[in-house]
């Protein structure tokens, strides 16, 4: 049965329901979920959450404790990769700085395009605070 015609066989039941109460509903009818899509969206979370956790762990002086830069796999894609700072050796603090330093400078043209916009459009003049 298609998704569409088993999600109305589902809810024909119901009065006003939650989203909530309708996934329940779903998730007991047991066939409801696509077997690959569950398997991408455990995975997904499962990322999430990991990303979420590794965000809040900090050192001793409240520093991040992990850090990541964007690095090129073995087939040349970007990948997002992490590493705990104290198990860094010199280079890995080298590509993390040059890394950081990158993003700060993507950062700070992107902040002086959009002065020059307002300034145009407005007239305000803005400051930034390092000038």
């Amino acid at each position: 049965m298609e998704q569409l015609e088993l999600l109305r066989e589902i809810t024909q039941s119901f009065d006003w329901a939650t989203i909530d109460e309708i996934v329940i509903a779903c998730d007991r009818a047991g066939d409801f979920w696509p077997q690959d899509w569950l398997n991408q969206t455990t995975v997904f979370a499962k990322k999430s959450m990991i990303r979420r956790l590794i965000r809040q762990i900090r050192s001793d002086d409240g520093s991040p404790a992990f850090h990541s830069i964007v690095q090129a796999d073995e087939n040349g894609n970007e990948v997002r990769v992490y590493k705990q700072q104290d198990l860094f050796n010199v280079d890995d603090y080298l590509q993390t700085i040059n890394y950081n330093v990158g993003r700060a400078q993507h950062f700070i043209k992107a902040a002086t395009d959009l002065r020059s916009d307002l300034q145009k459009t407005t007239s305000i003049q803005l400051k930034f605070p390092w000038e």
